[in-house]
Protein backbone atom coordinates (compact mmCIF):
# COMPACT_ATOMS: atom_id res chain seq x y z
CA UNK A 1 0.00 0.00 0.00
CA UNK A 2 2.58 2.41 -0.35
CA UNK A 3 5.36 4.24 2.52
CA UNK A 4 4.13 3.19 5.88
CA UNK A 5 5.33 5.20 9.25
CA UNK A 6 7.23 2.94 11.53
CA UNK A 7 6.65 4.50 14.76
CA UNK A 8 3.24 3.50 16.56
CA UNK A 9 2.24 6.82 17.04
CA UNK A 10 2.56 7.79 13.41
CA UNK A 11 1.07 4.76 12.21
CA UNK A 12 -2.19 5.24 13.95
CA UNK A 13 -2.01 8.71 13.15
CA UNK A 14 -1.72 7.13 9.12
CA UNK A 15 -4.57 4.65 9.88
CA UNK A 16 -6.89 7.38 11.07
CA UNK A 17 -5.77 9.50 8.20
CA UNK A 18 -5.95 6.11 5.32
CA UNK A 19 -9.41 5.38 7.20
CA UNK A 20 -10.94 9.32 6.55
CA UNK A 21 -9.67 8.93 3.05
CA UNK A 22 -11.52 5.95 2.41
CA UNK A 23 -14.89 7.62 3.95
CA UNK A 24 -14.26 10.63 1.93
CA UNK A 25 -13.65 8.40 -1.39
CA UNK A 26 -16.78 6.33 -0.46
CA UNK A 27 -18.83 9.10 0.11
CA UNK A 28 -18.10 10.94 -2.60
CA UNK A 29 -18.02 8.59 -5.62
CA UNK A 30 -20.16 9.49 -8.33
CA UNK A 31 -21.44 6.12 -8.75
CA UNK A 32 -23.53 4.41 -6.07
CA UNK A 33 -21.72 1.99 -3.97
CA UNK A 34 -24.39 -0.18 -1.68
CA UNK A 35 -22.64 -2.63 1.13
CA UNK A 36 -24.86 -5.71 2.16
CA UNK A 37 -24.28 -8.32 4.82
CA UNK A 38 -24.32 -12.33 4.02
CA UNK A 39 -28.74 -11.45 4.58
CA UNK A 40 -29.16 -9.07 1.99
CA UNK A 41 -29.60 -6.51 4.52
CA UNK A 42 -28.09 -2.46 3.45
CA UNK A 43 -25.25 -1.62 5.65
CA UNK A 44 -23.23 1.56 3.70
CA UNK A 45 -25.09 3.69 1.40
CA UNK A 46 -22.86 6.49 -0.15
CA UNK A 47 -24.10 9.73 -1.33
CA UNK A 48 -23.96 8.41 -4.96
CA UNK A 49 -26.50 6.18 -4.36
CA UNK A 50 -28.72 8.33 -2.55
CA UNK A 51 -28.42 10.63 -5.68
CA UNK A 52 -29.14 7.69 -8.38
CA UNK A 53 -31.99 6.24 -6.43
CA UNK A 54 -33.46 8.69 -4.15
CA UNK A 55 -33.10 7.16 -1.23
CA UNK A 56 -31.39 8.82 1.89
CA UNK A 57 -28.72 6.72 3.62
CA UNK A 58 -31.45 6.61 6.59
CA UNK A 59 -33.96 5.62 4.46
CA UNK A 60 -32.17 2.47 3.75
CA UNK A 61 -29.93 1.29 6.25
CA UNK A 62 -31.17 -2.02 7.67
CA UNK A 63 -33.60 -2.55 5.24
CA UNK A 64 -33.67 -5.52 2.72
CA UNK A 65 -32.16 -5.26 -0.92
CA UNK A 66 -35.27 -6.57 -2.15
CA UNK A 67 -36.46 -2.17 -1.90
CA UNK A 68 -34.17 -1.75 -5.27
CA UNK A 69 -35.46 -4.54 -6.86
CA UNK A 70 -37.86 -4.42 -9.81
CA UNK A 71 -41.45 -6.64 -8.92
CA UNK A 72 -40.97 -9.84 -10.97
CA UNK A 73 -37.18 -10.53 -9.22
CA UNK A 74 -36.01 -12.42 -6.40
CA UNK A 75 -33.11 -11.42 -4.25
CA UNK A 76 -31.75 -14.98 -4.65
CA UNK A 77 -31.64 -14.07 -8.51
CA UNK A 78 -30.38 -10.81 -7.96
CA UNK A 79 -26.93 -11.66 -5.46
CA UNK A 80 -25.98 -15.24 -6.25
CA UNK A 81 -25.89 -15.28 -9.93
CA UNK A 82 -29.20 -17.23 -10.62
CA UNK A 83 -30.21 -14.77 -13.46
CA UNK A 84 -29.98 -11.14 -14.17
CA UNK A 85 -32.45 -9.58 -11.12
CA UNK A 86 -35.42 -8.93 -13.82
CA UNK A 87 -32.87 -6.72 -16.11
CA UNK A 88 -32.32 -6.15 -19.21
CA UNK A 89 -29.42 -8.02 -20.19
CA UNK A 90 -25.81 -7.62 -21.16
CA UNK A 91 -22.61 -7.90 -19.34
CA UNK A 92 -21.89 -11.08 -17.30
CA UNK A 93 -21.23 -12.59 -14.17
CA UNK A 94 -17.46 -14.13 -14.20
CA UNK A 95 -18.42 -16.68 -10.61
CA UNK A 96 -21.84 -17.35 -8.60
CA UNK A 97 -22.27 -13.84 -6.65
CA UNK A 98 -19.89 -12.08 -8.55
CA UNK A 99 -20.69 -9.76 -11.20
CA UNK A 100 -18.75 -7.58 -14.11
CA UNK A 101 -20.97 -4.83 -15.66
CA UNK A 102 -24.02 -6.62 -15.49
CA UNK A 103 -26.75 -4.68 -17.19
CA UNK A 104 -30.31 -4.68 -15.52
CA UNK A 105 -32.37 -3.00 -14.07
CA UNK A 106 -33.19 -1.50 -10.40
CA UNK A 107 -35.56 0.37 -8.75
CA UNK A 108 -35.89 3.95 -7.40
CA UNK A 109 -37.73 5.81 -4.86
CA UNK A 110 -40.61 7.41 -7.00
CA UNK A 111 -41.20 3.18 -8.71
CA UNK A 112 -39.64 3.97 -11.91
CA UNK A 113 -37.45 1.58 -13.11
CA UNK A 114 -33.46 2.69 -13.50
CA UNK A 115 -31.26 0.85 -16.05
CA UNK A 116 -27.69 0.15 -14.14
CA UNK A 117 -24.53 -1.72 -14.83
CA UNK A 118 -23.31 -3.23 -11.41
CA UNK A 119 -19.77 -4.86 -10.38
CA UNK A 120 -20.06 -7.06 -7.49
CA UNK A 121 -17.35 -8.43 -5.02
CA UNK A 122 -17.95 -10.47 -2.05
CA UNK A 123 -16.41 -8.55 1.61
CA UNK A 124 -16.13 -11.14 4.21
CA UNK A 125 -16.69 -10.10 8.49
CA UNK A 126 -15.24 -11.42 11.70
CA UNK A 127 -16.30 -14.74 10.60
CA UNK A 128 -15.18 -16.41 7.56
CA UNK A 129 -19.23 -18.49 7.19
CA UNK A 130 -21.19 -14.34 7.02
CA UNK A 131 -19.92 -13.15 3.89
CA UNK A 132 -21.74 -10.18 2.43
CA UNK A 133 -20.66 -8.11 -0.87
CA UNK A 134 -20.52 -4.60 -2.36
CA UNK A 135 -22.26 -3.25 -5.68
CA UNK A 136 -21.06 -0.58 -7.85
CA UNK A 137 -24.06 0.71 -9.62
CA UNK A 138 -23.69 3.00 -12.81
CA UNK A 139 -26.62 4.55 -14.26
CA UNK A 140 -26.64 3.60 -18.09
CA UNK A 141 -29.56 4.90 -19.01
CA UNK A 142 -28.25 7.64 -21.36
CA UNK A 143 -26.32 4.86 -22.87
CA UNK A 144 -28.86 2.75 -23.30
CA UNK A 145 -31.15 5.26 -25.30
CA UNK A 146 -27.83 6.14 -27.52
CA UNK A 147 -27.93 2.46 -28.26
CA UNK A 148 -31.08 2.36 -29.03
CA UNK A 149 -30.94 5.54 -31.14
CA UNK A 150 -28.14 3.62 -32.95
CA UNK A 151 -30.28 0.52 -33.72
CA UNK A 152 -33.24 2.86 -35.10
CA UNK A 153 -30.85 4.47 -37.48
CA UNK A 154 -29.11 1.58 -38.43
CA UNK A 155 -32.77 0.27 -39.57
CA UNK A 156 -33.63 2.84 -41.39
CA UNK A 157 -30.18 3.25 -43.31
CA UNK A 158 -31.08 -0.63 -44.15
CA UNK A 159 -34.65 0.50 -44.97
CA UNK A 160 -33.29 3.41 -47.10
CA UNK A 161 -30.84 0.89 -49.05
CA UNK A 162 -33.74 -1.80 -49.71
CA UNK A 163 -36.28 0.56 -50.85
CA UNK A 164 -34.30 3.05 -53.44
CA UNK A 165 -32.88 -0.64 -54.94
CA UNK A 166 -36.69 -2.70 -54.96
CA UNK A 167 -39.16 0.36 -54.88
CA UNK A 168 -39.28 2.08 -58.00
CA UNK A 169 -38.86 -1.44 -59.64
CA UNK A 170 -42.07 -1.72 -58.01
CA UNK A 171 -43.93 1.17 -58.99
CA UNK A 172 -44.12 1.23 -62.43
CA UNK A 173 -45.56 -2.15 -62.96
CA UNK A 174 -47.85 -1.84 -60.34
CA UNK A 175 -48.87 1.61 -62.59
CA UNK A 176 -49.08 -0.29 -65.51
CA UNK A 177 -51.10 -2.97 -63.75
CA UNK A 178 -53.45 -0.51 -62.51
CA UNK A 179 -54.48 1.50 -66.35
CA UNK A 180 -54.74 -1.74 -68.00
CA UNK A 181 -57.39 -2.75 -65.22
CA UNK A 182 -59.13 0.50 -66.04
CA UNK A 183 -58.65 0.04 -69.97
CA UNK A 184 -60.42 -3.93 -69.24
CA UNK A 185 -63.09 -2.55 -66.99
CA UNK A 186 -64.37 0.45 -69.52
CA UNK A 187 -64.19 -2.16 -72.33
CA UNK A 188 -66.29 -4.50 -70.09
CA UNK A 189 -68.74 -1.55 -69.92
CA UNK A 190 -72.26 -2.22 -68.22
CA UNK A 191 -73.42 -5.81 -69.11
CA UNK A 192 -75.49 -7.74 -66.29
CA UNK A 193 -74.78 -11.40 -67.30
CA UNK A 194 -73.22 -13.54 -64.53
CA UNK A 195 -69.65 -13.56 -66.72
CA UNK A 196 -69.49 -10.18 -66.87
CA UNK A 197 -70.12 -9.40 -63.30
CA UNK A 198 -67.46 -12.14 -61.88
CA UNK A 199 -65.04 -10.44 -64.15
CA UNK A 200 -65.71 -6.75 -62.82
CA UNK A 201 -65.43 -7.63 -59.42
CA UNK A 202 -62.04 -9.79 -60.02
CA UNK A 203 -60.94 -6.53 -61.88
CA UNK A 204 -61.65 -4.36 -58.93
CA UNK A 205 -59.97 -7.05 -56.70
CA UNK A 206 -56.89 -6.93 -58.67
CA UNK A 207 -57.41 -2.66 -58.60
CA UNK A 208 -57.96 -2.90 -54.93
CA UNK A 209 -55.15 -4.89 -54.00
CA UNK A 210 -52.72 -2.79 -56.43
CA UNK A 211 -53.38 0.12 -54.87
CA UNK A 212 -53.07 -1.26 -51.40
CA UNK A 213 -49.11 -2.29 -52.64
CA UNK A 214 -48.84 1.10 -54.24
CA UNK A 215 -50.03 2.92 -50.85
CA UNK A 216 -47.19 0.40 -48.78
CA UNK A 217 -44.72 1.40 -51.72
CA UNK A 218 -45.04 4.94 -50.92
CA UNK A 219 -44.77 4.40 -47.37
CA UNK A 220 -41.09 2.73 -47.71
CA UNK A 221 -39.63 5.07 -50.14
CA UNK A 222 -41.07 8.11 -47.71
CA UNK A 223 -39.52 6.84 -44.56
CA UNK A 224 -36.20 6.43 -46.56
CA UNK A 225 -35.95 9.54 -48.29
CA UNK A 226 -37.68 12.34 -45.51
CA UNK A 227 -38.05 15.92 -47.29
CA UNK A 228 -36.93 18.68 -45.11
CA UNK A 229 -39.41 20.80 -43.64
CA UNK A 230 -40.09 23.92 -44.94
CA UNK A 231 -40.10 25.73 -41.41
CA UNK A 232 -42.78 27.91 -42.45
CA UNK A 233 -44.93 29.67 -39.42
CA UNK A 234 -48.46 28.49 -39.66
CA UNK A 235 -51.49 29.04 -38.10
CA UNK A 236 -52.27 25.04 -36.26
CA UNK A 237 -56.03 25.75 -36.00
CA UNK A 238 -56.24 26.71 -39.95
CA UNK A 239 -54.20 23.03 -40.83
CA UNK A 240 -56.42 21.42 -38.62
CA UNK A 241 -59.38 22.73 -40.28
CA UNK A 242 -58.57 21.93 -43.42
CA UNK A 243 -58.05 18.50 -42.60
CA UNK A 244 -61.09 18.15 -40.88
CA UNK A 245 -62.99 19.78 -44.65
CA UNK A 246 -60.62 17.09 -46.48
CA UNK A 247 -61.96 13.60 -44.04
CA UNK A 248 -65.48 14.83 -43.46
CA UNK A 249 -67.05 12.57 -46.51
CA UNK A 250 -64.94 9.41 -45.07
CA UNK A 251 -66.20 9.98 -41.07
CA UNK A 252 -69.84 10.56 -42.56
CA UNK A 253 -69.50 7.01 -44.51
CA UNK A 254 -68.18 5.27 -41.10
CA UNK A 255 -70.17 6.88 -38.94
CA UNK A 256 -67.69 8.10 -36.86
CA UNK A 257 -67.31 11.92 -35.39
CA UNK A 258 -64.41 14.05 -35.50
CA UNK A 259 -64.67 16.69 -32.60
CA UNK A 260 -62.18 19.69 -32.90
CA UNK A 261 -61.28 21.85 -29.92
CA UNK A 262 -59.38 24.40 -31.04
CA UNK A 263 -57.56 27.14 -29.06
CA UNK A 264 -58.99 30.69 -29.66
CA UNK A 265 -55.61 32.42 -29.30
CA UNK A 266 -54.27 30.87 -32.72
CA UNK A 267 -51.19 28.73 -32.13
CA UNK A 268 -48.46 29.37 -34.46
CA UNK A 269 -45.95 26.88 -35.29
CA UNK A 270 -42.74 26.52 -37.09
CA UNK A 271 -43.61 23.64 -39.54
CA UNK A 272 -44.22 22.28 -43.12
CA UNK A 273 -48.11 22.20 -43.44
CA UNK A 274 -47.96 19.79 -45.79
CA UNK A 275 -46.05 17.49 -43.55
CA UNK A 276 -48.19 18.00 -40.48
CA UNK A 277 -51.18 17.46 -42.38
CA UNK A 278 -50.37 13.84 -43.52
CA UNK A 279 -48.71 12.84 -39.49
CA UNK A 280 -52.06 14.26 -38.00
CA UNK A 281 -54.29 12.40 -41.03
CA UNK A 282 -52.46 9.22 -40.62
CA UNK A 283 -53.10 9.64 -36.24
CA UNK A 284 -56.63 10.12 -37.04
CA UNK A 285 -57.33 6.62 -39.58
CA UNK A 286 -55.26 5.23 -36.87
CA UNK A 287 -58.26 6.32 -34.36
CA UNK A 288 -60.71 5.41 -37.15
CA UNK A 289 -60.04 1.86 -37.56
CA UNK A 290 -59.93 0.64 -33.63
CA UNK A 291 -62.90 3.01 -32.44
CA UNK A 292 -66.65 1.45 -32.09
CA UNK A 293 -68.02 1.85 -35.62
CA UNK A 294 -71.09 4.16 -34.65
CA UNK A 295 -70.34 5.48 -31.55
CA UNK A 296 -66.39 5.98 -32.30
CA UNK A 297 -65.03 9.80 -31.48
CA UNK A 298 -62.01 11.28 -32.40
CA UNK A 299 -61.50 14.21 -30.82
CA UNK A 300 -58.21 16.84 -32.27
CA UNK A 301 -57.26 19.38 -29.95
CA UNK A 302 -55.09 22.24 -30.19
CA UNK A 303 -53.19 24.07 -27.66
CA UNK A 304 -50.51 27.35 -27.58
CA UNK A 305 -47.65 27.23 -25.35
CA UNK A 306 -44.68 28.71 -24.33
CA UNK A 307 -42.58 28.07 -27.42
CA UNK A 308 -44.63 27.17 -30.12
CA UNK A 309 -48.13 24.92 -30.00
CA UNK A 310 -49.26 21.72 -29.73
CA UNK A 311 -52.00 19.30 -31.38
CA UNK A 312 -53.48 15.87 -29.74
CA UNK A 313 -55.21 13.27 -31.19
CA UNK A 314 -57.39 11.55 -29.03
CA UNK A 315 -59.80 8.49 -29.43
CA UNK A 316 -62.07 6.66 -27.61
CA UNK A 317 -61.17 3.30 -28.84
CA UNK A 318 -59.76 0.01 -27.05
CA UNK A 319 -56.22 1.88 -26.18
CA UNK A 320 -52.65 0.09 -26.55
CA UNK A 321 -51.49 -2.14 -24.02
CA UNK A 322 -48.63 -1.50 -21.51
CA UNK A 323 -46.39 -3.89 -23.22
CA UNK A 324 -46.90 -2.42 -26.56
CA UNK A 325 -46.83 1.11 -26.04
CA UNK A 326 -42.94 1.20 -25.69
CA UNK A 327 -42.83 0.34 -29.04
CA UNK A 328 -45.42 1.52 -31.07
CA UNK A 329 -42.72 4.06 -33.13
CA UNK A 330 -39.69 1.34 -33.72
CA UNK A 331 -39.69 0.85 -38.05
CA UNK A 332 -41.27 -2.03 -38.14
CA UNK A 333 -43.45 -3.18 -35.00
CA UNK A 334 -46.92 -3.66 -36.03
CA UNK A 335 -50.01 -5.13 -34.16
CA UNK A 336 -51.73 -4.98 -37.84
CA UNK A 337 -52.32 -7.93 -39.67
CA UNK A 338 -51.00 -6.29 -42.75
CA UNK A 339 -49.32 -3.48 -41.92
CA UNK A 340 -45.80 -2.61 -42.82
CA UNK A 341 -44.72 -0.95 -39.17
CA UNK A 342 -43.91 2.52 -40.93
CA UNK A 343 -46.91 4.52 -39.95
CA UNK A 344 -46.17 6.12 -36.64
CA UNK A 345 -42.26 5.81 -37.34
CA UNK A 346 -42.72 8.01 -40.13
CA UNK A 347 -44.88 10.10 -38.20
CA UNK A 348 -42.34 10.01 -35.28
CA UNK A 349 -39.71 10.80 -37.76
CA UNK A 350 -41.47 14.17 -39.40
CA UNK A 351 -41.82 15.35 -36.08
CA UNK A 352 -38.13 15.11 -35.37
CA UNK A 353 -37.29 17.09 -38.38
CA UNK A 354 -39.36 19.48 -36.91
CA UNK A 355 -37.47 19.47 -33.81
CA UNK A 356 -40.77 18.54 -32.12
CA UNK A 357 -41.80 16.18 -29.74
CA UNK A 358 -44.30 13.35 -30.03
CA UNK A 359 -45.87 11.47 -27.04
CA UNK A 360 -48.47 8.97 -26.41
CA UNK A 361 -50.85 7.94 -23.92
CA UNK A 362 -53.06 5.05 -23.26
CA UNK A 363 -55.33 3.57 -21.21
CA UNK A 364 -56.54 -0.10 -21.81
CA UNK A 365 -60.47 0.09 -22.65
CA UNK A 366 -60.77 3.84 -22.52
CA UNK A 367 -58.72 5.03 -25.48
CA UNK A 368 -55.16 6.95 -26.65
CA UNK A 369 -54.10 9.84 -27.16
CA UNK A 370 -51.15 11.56 -29.24
CA UNK A 371 -49.59 14.87 -28.53
CA UNK A 372 -47.66 16.34 -31.13
CA UNK A 373 -45.34 19.54 -29.91
CA UNK A 374 -43.68 21.99 -32.02
CA UNK A 375 -41.96 25.17 -32.06
CA UNK A 376 -42.72 28.48 -32.79
CA UNK A 377 -39.10 28.89 -34.24
CA UNK A 378 -36.46 26.34 -34.93
CA UNK A 379 -32.68 26.45 -34.68
CA UNK A 380 -30.93 25.61 -38.03
CA UNK A 381 -27.81 23.06 -37.58
CA UNK A 382 -25.33 25.98 -37.04
CA UNK A 383 -27.69 27.15 -34.36
CA UNK A 384 -29.31 29.80 -36.01
CA UNK A 385 -32.86 30.92 -35.75
CA UNK A 386 -35.07 30.07 -39.21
Amino acid sequence: MGFWPFDRRERNAGAMDLRRLLEMAFEEAADAIVVLDSRGVIRLWNRGAAETFGYSARDVIGKPYEMLLPPEASIESALTGGGSGGGVGGGGQTERGIARDLRTQRRRKDGTLLEVSITRSRIRGLSENAPGCVEILRDISNQRELERELIKTEKMAAVGKIASKVVHEIRNPLGSINLNVDILIDNLGAGDSPEEREAREILQTIKRETRRLSQITEEYLQFSRMPQPTGREEDLNAVMLELADFLRPELRRSGIRLVLNLDDRRPMVACDSRLLRQIVLNLIRNAMEVVPPQSGQVMVVTTITTDGGEVSVDDNGPGIQPDVLPHIFEPFFTTKQEGTGLGLAVVAQIVEEHRGSLTCQSLPGKGTTFRIRLPRKQADSRGSIS
